[in-house]
């Protein structure tokens, strides 16, 4: 059942105008269109409250999770074991952001040409300034809307999605038009991406297991960013919300595994949680970066709790993976 208003809305705006000022909302609620918002909510990438991901710990988790590997990321075992001794590769990443993930990509001899995209002309400029300071050449980012870009026919080696593909209605469409442009033994590489339900409509499930968990921490680990206040309740986002705050946000979502396993071969398809913690963690992340045992035994705990979540409903709201034309 989908919630259209939630009391966490207005916990959420409320904290929203306390870092950012009324005008924030105002513009939102009144000044903008749906493509200025989803430029403006991708612009403001950097400055997102805390997320599950920034936590070491579970970061170390995903590598084991991927590579088998806690020193190896996701990068270094993608190249390492799909492009050994291939060289002229080209690849193309939709929706780079400040194209950070891209640069580190154009340090191996492996490809000839690595070009993305992104809606935000800020994103952009920011990859060209990182680009131009890397002193890499086989770079080219470039604003472009991934609904109007063409991608042509047997272009590229990669195409690879960094926590992109979620943004895209008709994810089935658009990845028809993906597979048309991958050379004939291409790749289709998705890094970390959200596949759980539409909007960030949570389960009833999911609510219940994080609120349990949430009202059993020590409040000093459930202090919100840049306040005092406490995090008490977890609510699933109404989605009117959704569509003022980033109208692309989670559009269809729940569709993109049914999507790539219609258009491509599965290499490797890795679940990498974010059911109960991805929500517990939201604005209250940053409590845990302590290099401390109590943080440790309470991380140890989550990562159990999430684990066994994932087991018994066979779901995970993230993947990684790596799919054949």
């Amino acid at each position: 059942m989908k919630t259209i208003v939630s009391i966490g809305d207005f916990i959420d705006s409320y904290h929203k105008v306390r870092l950012n000022g009324i005008g924030f909302l105002l513009g939102r609620l009144f000044g903008m269109t749906l493509e200025s918002k989803v430029k403006s909510a991708w612009s403001r990438s950097h400055d997102m409250s805390p997320e599950w991901w920034i936590v070491p710990k579970l970061q170390k988790r995903g590598r084991i999770i991927v590579s088998g590997d806690e020193n190896v990321n996701f990068r270094e075992y993608f190249v390492k074991k799909y492009l050994k001794n291939k060289s002229s590769l080209r690849m193309l990443s939709p929706g780079c952001g400040s194209g950070t993930k891209e640069i580190e990509y154009a340090k191996y001899d492996n490809f000839e040409i690595i070009e993305g995209f992104d809606l935000s002309e800020d994103n952009i400029k920011a990859a060209k300034n990182y680009a131009f300071k890397s002193g890499y050449t086989n770079l080219n980012f470039f604003v472009g809307n991934i609904y109007e870009f063409e991608f042509g026919s047997e272009r590229y080696d990669i195409i690879i999605f960094h926590s992109s593909l979620h943004h895209v209605d008709n994810v089935k469409a658009l990845l028809g038009r993906v597979k048309k442009s991958l050379k004939q033994d291409g790749l289709l590489v998705i890094a970390t991406e959200y596949v759980g339900p539409n909007r960030l409509q949570w389960t009833n499930n999911q609510l219940k297991v994080a609120n349990k968990i949430l009202k059993s921490l020590p409040d000093k680990y459930k202090k919100r960013v840049n306040s005092n206040k406490i995090k008490t309740r977890i609510y699933r986002p109404g989605t009117l919300r959704m569509l003022l705050q980033d109208p692309s946000e989670a559009v269809d979502s729940e569709n993109i595994i049914p999507a790539l396993r219609e258009h491509f071969n599965i290499l490797e398809e890795k679940m990498i949680g974010g059911n109960v913690l991805s929500i517990l963690l939201k604005d209250i992340a940053h409590n845990f970066l302590n290099d401390d045992q109590e943080t440790e035994d309470l991380l140890n705990k989550l990562i159990s709790i999430e684990e066994n979540f994932i087991k018994e409903n066979n779901t995970s709201d993230y993947i990684v993976g790596i799919y054949k034309k």
